[in-house]
């Protein structure tokens, strides 16, 4: 009961960190222990409580993509920096900003694309600003 005590802490302290690749790691040592207890009693009543957070976590940072593009999301060229950035097709950074589920698994941006995304429209401000007719 303790030990359970002491997961349920680590994991509220988890849900405080930054997204990012060692909080996916502290996630997915967190989620291992729990499998491997999963049959006793008092984890079987917490394992609900568990998924349910990260459910929500998730919807509220695929939400706040969306969200922060506000109406810049219909003023950028988003299948030419898609594709320019990132060699994938316009659907493919559609389903990771608006955060659609394909075969059962909602899609976001990692951190690191975030940054590439975040480089490729401060790149084009840049052009866009420094352009100008004859």
């Amino acid at each position: 009961m303790k030990e359970l005590e002491k997961k349920l802490k680590d994991l509220d302290a988890l849900l405080q960190m930054p997204v990012g690749k060692e909080r996916d790691a502290k996630f997915q040592e967190l989620y291992s222990w729990f499998s491997a207890h999963k049959d006793e009693p008092d984890v079987r009543e917490a394992m609900p409580r568990l998924l349910d957070q990260k459910i929500e976590e998730t919807k509220e940072e695929i939400v706040t993509l969306r969200d922060q593009l506000g109406e810049v999301y219909d003023l950028l060229p988003l299948s030419y920096i898609a594709e320019m950035y990132f060699g994938k097709t316009k659907a493919w950074l559609y389903q990771r900003l608006n955060g659609y589920e394909i075969r059962g698994h909602r899609y976001t941006l990692s951190d690191e694309q975030k940054q590439v995304f975040n480089r490729a429209c401060q790149e084009l401000g840049r052009r866009i600003g420094s352009f100008c007719l004859a």
